[in-house]
């Protein structure tokens, strides 16, 4: 049985109690067919280790694996833009690389089972570096960055059918008060392989 608690003084100060298994999935079950889409975007406030958004990343690949796919490239971009729909804010340094590093794992694990001929390392950068931008060290009650205390941001990736990515970044705060936020930025379309060394601020 996994251990819902890692030590009573992170419950104390922090609160920290990891959701059940059986519940992450009667959650996600009361709106599986969003689950399962691979364009719909979720976020967990308090993240913790990545219980929820590893699930939900779990249930966009298999509908991906589940599509007629006629080429590598045709997968490899569904599920680039699969993780970039899920975003998490988490308060506890050590929560936050587990729940990246889990991500990461999932979809890797996949790619390259499904591949076993060679996978794009670029590929895997990409979601690296996708994981990295939208699960947050942050503490989502002030709505700062835990490090530089600085306003939280989401980046919005828009997909087009050649695979060009479009970066837009909103203030947290915007988005949960505002009807119609606008962005703070606004970058160029780049290749999904290209993220990295086009996006890295």
């Amino acid at each position: 049985m996994t251990a819902l608690i890692k030590s009573k003084k992170r419950v104390i100060d922090h609160g920290e109690v990891f959701t059940p298994q059986h519940i992450v999935d009667d959650m996600l079950d009361l709106v599986a067919d969003e689950a399962r889409r691979v364009e719909s975007r979720f976020l967990d406030p308090a993240c913790g280790n990545g219980n929820f958004l590893d699930t939900v990343l779990k249930r966009k690949l298999k509908a991906i694996q589940e599509m007629s796919l006629d080429y590598k490239a045709e997968f490899e971009l569904n599920c680039i833009k699969a993780i970039s729909t899920i975003y998490g804010v988490e308060i506890l340094a050590d929560n936050v690389m587990e729940c990246r590093s889990r991500l990461f794992d999932t979809f890797s694990s996949l790619y390259s089972q499904y591949f076993a001929d060679g996978v794009n390392e670029c590929v895997l950068d990409s979601a690296r570096f996708l994981i990295e931008k939208n699960i947050i060290h942050g503490d989502t009650l002030r709505m700062v960055t835990v490090e530089k205390q600085t306003p939280i941001f989401f980046c919005e990736w828009e997909f087009d059918e050649k695979g060009h990515v479009r970066r837009r970044d909103f203030l947290f705060f915007d988005l949960v008060s505002l009807a119609d936020p606008k962005p703070i930025r606004e970058f160029q379309p780049v290749h999904f392989l290209k993220l990295r060394e086009s996006y890295e601020i």
